[in-house]
């Protein structure tokens, strides 16, 4: 059940409340930008809950994890990613544990597999998954997360490759994209 007075800090997965609903926002605005500018032909229906969804896994880890699991991630990645360092500490990661919670709502197969491979994209070919990939790595870069851009660099170039996007529209996605956001957060800050 749901906890309202819990406190969801959880500094080994990089998350309290705020900046987990920063993240997610912000994936969505950059989802929402891409979308308007027609990045892809179809991103899909269930584009934009897949952006506010992808990390909510997050959220369910940091109510199981152990103290060992807690001071295991907030080691470090030694030189993977995030994701391929939550796998290693805790044999599953925080995207594939948002597709088991978004599989068992009985959403769409299509959202399912796009939060389950967003850091992924090669493993899910589908405009929704590559979008999803850059719209949160635009993210990572306005928050400045420079080691997770480091080990994800790849799977940027192979959703901008899929979708068929340019580094002028990533960055014209950027700008516009860091525009709308600050307007959204002046509305509900």
């Amino acid at each position: 059940m749901f906890d309202p007075d819990r406190d969801w800090t959880c500094p080994a997965l990089g998350l309290t409340p705020e900046t987990y609903w920063s993240h997610c926002v912000t994936v969505l605005t950059f989802a929402e930008e891409m979308a308007s500018k027609k990045v892809a032909t179809r991103f899909g229906e269930n584009f934009s809950t897949a952006a506010l969804l992808h990390d909510f896994g997050k959220l369910v880890l940091s109510e199981h994890l152990t103290p060992e699991h807690r001071e295991l991630l907030r080691q470090g990645t030694s030189g993977c990613s995030m994701v391929e360092h939550e796998s290693r500490v805790l044999s599953v990661n925080h995207a594939e544990v948002t597709a088991v919670v978004t599989q068992s709502w009985d959403l769409p197969e299509d959202l399912v597999k796009a939060v389950q491979y967003h850091h992924s994209p090669a493993e899910f070919d589908h405009p929704m998954c590559h979008g999803l990939n850059i719209a949160n790595q635009l993210a990572s870069r306005l928050e400045s997360r420079a080691a997770q851009l480091e080990h994800e660099s790849e799977s940027l170039a192979v959703s901008m490759s899929a979708l068929g996007m340019t580094s002028e529209k990533l960055n014209s996605v950027l700008h516009d994209g860091s525009v709308r956001l600050e307007e959204t957060m002046e509305i509900y800050s």
